[in-house]
């Protein structure tokens, strides 16, 4: 299937600004970051949701497993080694980490994105596994989705079985937070089916086929009010203003897309920020076991930030993580094997091996 150039354009944007969001230590709870957080990773899910089919479960288990789980495990078992080697090698200056191997494999098997509490058992403490609870959350939010569409199907009215249902989901996704945290950021899958379906509409209403400029001008004014209303993190399904956000992530996302959509019309080269997107799963898994494990960012900030001030050192720690993250998307496709756990669409694992059986003459 030949890609879609603008959709890998906006996933590229998209990363950028979670590299960015990463990466702004004293400026974390500033305006700017409410703009990038309003949004960065809201729009991974409308694009699926732009390009989601109703699929057969078995078909979407086995694709969703290699494509999303088999990349997760990965990472996860890299962290828990170079943790390991932090943890029982501190003399070294590379590789850090804040806790025990243990609660790194806990962290990996639970799937939240932030520190959360099992008040229910004794308040134990979750140990968060970082940016990558995307990928369990994603796992989770297409099976949903596809049971929408299904039941949309069923009842023959799709669009509306989707719209409420996807509401109702949404609600319970920002309800359920505020006393459990599910595993595998199930709370987080369940906010997000608003934004699966925000983009099933774009797609069904054929947005990106119009100019569509009061949408334009709308979803720049709900992305901003989202940002002034507070922050949206959308790992732990918690908003200060949950329908002012969920409104701006929509807003915002169309915007992003329709912005994508007229710079690939241009005949600027944005091949880098294109391949950038086509494989922001590299780029996200190891930005996190950059930002997680490798402590090269901080020795660039506090260097920088004495001498330079401290929006030159954010800049500086800007650079170097886009910059890590680059390599590992020139290098990785490239190793046998390893690049199969990250690219399994283009490098399977395991070919499928088609055997004819012929027939013995009578």
């Amino acid at each position: 299937m030949k890609r879609i150039e603008w959709i890998d354009l906006t996933r590229g944007l998209a990363m950028l600004m979670i590299v960015v969001g990463h990466s702004l230590y004293g400026y974390t709870f500033s305006f700017f970051a409410r703009v990038l957080f309003a949004v960065h990773v809201p729009i991974f899910f409308v694009l699926s949701g732009y390009l989601f089919k109703q699929k057969d479960w078995g078909k979407m288990f086995h694709k969703n497993n290699l494509n999303l789980l088999l990349p997760y495990a990965t990472t996860c078992s890299i962290l828990i080694i170079l943790s390991w080697i932090g943890f029982h090698f501190p003399s070294q200056h590379l590789f850090g980490t804040m806790c025990l191997t243990r609660n790194v494999i806990f962290a990996s098997l639970y799937g939240i994105g932030t520190l959360g509490k099992l008040n229910f058992f004794g308040g134990i403490q979750v140990p968060s596994i970082g940016v990558i609870w995307f990928l369990v959350a994603m796992y989770c939010g297409n099976f949903l989705f596809n049971a929408s569409l299904k039941a949309g199907a069923y009842l023959k009215n799709e669009t509306l079985v989707v719209i409420l249902i996807s509401l109702l989901e949404c609600f319970l996704g920002f309800f359920s937070a505020h006393f459990f945290p599910f595993p595998w950021s199930l709370n987080a899958a369940l906010v997000s089916q608003a934004f699966y379906c925000g983009g099933f509409l774009i797609k069904k209403l054929k947005l990106m086929d119009k100019k569509a400029v009061p949408c334009v001008y709308a979803g720049g004014i709900l992305w901003g009010l989202s940002a002034l209303s507070g922050f949206f993190y959308l790992n732990t399904a918690f908003a200060d203003m949950p329908i002012i956000a969920v409104l701006g992530g929509l807003g915002g996302s169309f915007v992003l897309m329709k912005l994508a959509q007229k710079l690939t019309s241009l005949k600027w080269n944005f091949s880098l920020v294109k391949t950038y997107g086509r494989l922001s799963l590299i780029v996200m898994c190891f930005h996190l076991i950059d930002i997680t494990l490798i402590q090269i960012s901080s020795m660039i900030y506090n260097t920088a930030s004495g001498q330079l001030g401290p929006i030159v050192a954010v800049l500086a720690v800007v650079f170097y993580r886009v910059a890590f993250t680059i390599v590992a998307v020139l290098i990785i496709p490239y190793i046998p094997v390893f690049r199969s756990f990250y690219l399994n669409r283009r490098f399977p694992l395991f070919e499928r091996k088609i055997t004819t059986i012929r027939k013995k003459p009578l």
